[in-house]
């Protein structure tokens, strides 16, 4: 089945393969503290046995991109980079909307002074971004699945 409409509310639970502390970007006004940039969350459905390089950027190819942004983190220090990539590994449940990141399309025509976009390695250029809530499993996947054993992050 494929994503709903932009700016759909979804929750997806998936494995942390990876938390990126993003740079500048037009959307968060160019600024470059890590306050100030998202945290890009790979989510996979299940983590690689093998944890090198080749084996983690493998299971990327089939994942989903998740993000916090600034605004919807406020002060929640939890929610910096520096406490999220903490969570590497764990089973998560993150809500928010369904945005498409067009910026990974590649443009048919590049103006002048333009960059031009590049593809990612990731099952779709769909996102959940913002994020609005992160939960961690803190019991099996069976049980979480089951609705038990969430704990907000």
């Amino acid at each position: 089945q494929g994503p709903g409409r932009e700016g759909s509310a979804v929750s997806v639970t998936a494995f942390l393969l990876k938390a990126r502390a993003e740079g500048k970007e037009s959307c968060n006004c160019g600024l470059s503290r890590r306050t100030d940039t998202d945290v890009h969350l790979v989510l996979v459905s299940k983590m690689p046995e093998a944890k090198t390089k080749e084996a983690l950027a493998e299971s990327e190819k089939d994942s989903v991109t998740a993000e916090i942004t600034p605004r919807v983190r406020g002060k929640n220090e939890k929610w910096l980079y520096r406490n999220v990539n903490d969570l590497e590994g764990s089973y998560i449940r993150v809500t928010g909307y369904l945005m498409l990141d067009s910026k990974h399309f590649p443009q048919a025509q590049v103006l002048q002074g333009e960059r031009i976009n590049r593809g990612l390695n990731r099952a779709t250029n769909w996102e959940v971004h913002p994020i609005t809530k992160l939960e961690v499993c803190t019991k099996s996947r069976e049980v979480c699945e089951s609705g038990k054993g969430w704990q907000n992050y």
